[in-house]
């Protein structure tokens, strides 16, 4: 035989083991060889002629072998070239998309009239969870899981407030949301957890009104307009009004909440949506003069608009004194007065009632100057009174 005749030879055989084995990927190629060899012997050689043929004829059957497109031969590998002889992968249709969970059983579970095993409201739960869950009914299921969770021996009121607000998040009424995050915010607050007790009303609130949330957040220069228009109550009309009352309701416990948690500034926010809330009830004109507090001290919340308020009223009249004049009164001397920053020092002293008396006002000013004192008596005792609830709490 001659050499390239057994060297096809040990070529066919090597595919065979491949074809064979399909999970064979790697042999040693002078392994293999000595393994040929020993199982084919050749005419004219003895058994202590093997290593001699294996060391003749290694490199050329290393050689030949590479030449072919299934195989790579080295020394200690025969490694198979997956790509150029596995089967093409048939790409077949997709099939028909299913239901990742048992619709059957949770029907079952939905409509039974007696008490739920935990064993069943753990599986109910993980079943709902089921990433592509198309449940038709999850919203009563879920509701009734709550309801379940929440007169079970086996679970806690963390476990009750969780399913109440997965009912909640799942709900498209929002009537049924609000008892839910109601109900949530009980289980909270039954372990003395009023922060998150809080955040569960709060939550109801903005389903009851989402315009209310205009002011969360750092949204407030972008919804000046809208929170301008809430406040001269060109939106909010008393129709609805059992919607008022229920938001109403629900923003007080929330507030409280918050008071007791020690969140100040949720507590104050509460305090002015309360607010909003409640001056829908009232006629035109006291709903005009609680614009004004709102414009003026935020509903007695912040003390520093009262002050920013309390120096724009300061500069105003130092604009009309100025244009009207003042006089001086000391020493004998009299005259007018039209240097700016001195109105603006008269402006001062009228607004604080300290009545120095070295100025005075023209005599068509002088009620000008009243009504000024006037407004530096109200804002000064408004300032009192916001810095005091302020941060008295």
């Amino acid at each position: 035989m001659s050499s390239p005749d057994w060297y096809v030879d040990i070529a066919t055989s090597l595919k065979k083991g491949f074809d064979k084995d399909q999970n064979l990927r790697n042999v040693a190629g002078e392994q293999f060889l000595r393994n040929y060899v020993l199982e084919n012997p050749f005419p004219d050689y003895t058994d202590e002629d093997e290593d001699q043929i294996v060391e003749d004829h290694f490199e050329p059957l290393q050689t030949y072998l590479n030449s072919l497109d299934w195989v790579s031969v080295d020394f200690d590998s025969c490694r198979w070239r997956r790509a150029s002889v596995e089967p093409e992968v048939k790409i077949e249709a997709p099939l028909e998309p299913t239901s990742l969970c048992d619709k059957s059983r949770l029907d079952e579970l939905l409509n039974r009239t007696t008490k739920l095993l935990s064993e069943e409201l753990e599986w109910a739960k993980e079943e709902l969870l089921i990433e592509g869950c198309d449940y038709d009914n999850i919203q009563a299921l879920r509701y009734k899981l709550a309801k379940e969770i929440s007169k079970h021996e086996n679970y806690t009121q963390d476990d009750s407030a969780d399913a109440w607000y997965l009912a909640a998040n799942v709900s498209t009424s929002s009537q049924r949301a609000v008892e839910c995050f109601g109900f949530a915010s009980e289980c909270k607050a039954n372990q003395y957890k009023y922060e998150e007790a809080a955040s569960y009303l709060e939550e109801a609130v903005y389903e009851l009104d989402p315009s209310l949330c205009l002011e969360v957040g750092t949204g407030k220069i972008l919804n000046l307009v809208e929170v301008v228009k809430r406040r001269l109550c060109l939106i909010f009309q008393k129709e609805n009004i059992k919607t008022h009352e229920q938001t109403l309701g629900v923003i007080r416990k929330c507030r409280v909440f918050y008071e007791q948690a020690g969140n100040r500034d949720k507590s104050s926010h509460l305090f002015v949506l309360e607010a909003d809330i409640d001056k829908r009830r009232k006629n035109i004109f006291s709903q005009s003069m609680v614009f004004l507090y709102w414009l003026f001290a935020k509903y007695g919340e912040s003390p520093g608009r009262v002050l920013i308020s309390s120096f724009l009223i300061i500069f105003i009249w130092a604009i009309i004194y100025s244009c009207m004049g003042i006089s001086y009164n000391l020493s004998g001397e009299g005259g007018e007065i039209n240097k700016f920053t001195t109105n603006f020092y008269f402006s001062i002293v009228t607004f604080t009632t300290l009545g120095y008396g070295d100025f005075s006002p023209s005599v068509d000013g002088r009620l000008i100057a009243s009504v000024q004192a006037m407004l530096g008596m109200f804002m000064t005792s408004l300032f009192l009174v916001t810095f005091v609830r302020r941060y008295s709490r």
